[in-house]
């Protein structure tokens, strides 16, 4: 299968942001989104804040370290489940269970 290439993956005029804008950058991706986009061993984007995706219902950011990839220490955030549990504090306020559950790390 071929990959992906990041030819640019920090603030430059390619990809439509000024080197000194305010815009914020990062990556969302789960191990096996960025092994099959780039290569898990792909670290060109390591120095940018990582979101990253394991359904795992874990509220906690430990099990970066079972399955890391792309390069990154420490992830910035997790997205653990892709709805809150019924009747619980955020399944309440939004009246409803299909959103997507996270934690910073």
């Amino acid at each position: 299968t071929k990959k992906a290439t990041l030819s640019s993956v920090s603030p430059k005029p390619g990809l439509g942001l000024k080197p000194d804008a305010n815009e914020k950058v990062g990556v969302y991706a789960s191990h096996y989104m960025w092994d099959q986009t780039v290569g898990a061993n792909c670290t060109a984007a390591s120095h940018l804040p990582l979101w990253y995706a394991r359904y795992d219902g874990k509220v906690s950011c430990d099990d970066y370290a079972e399955l890391p990839f792309g390069g990154w220490s420490k992830p910035f955030a997790k997205q653990h489940a892709d709805k809150p549990q019924v009747g619980s504090p955020i399944a309440q306020c939004l009246g409803r269970t299909g959103a997507d559950v996270n934690v910073l790390c």
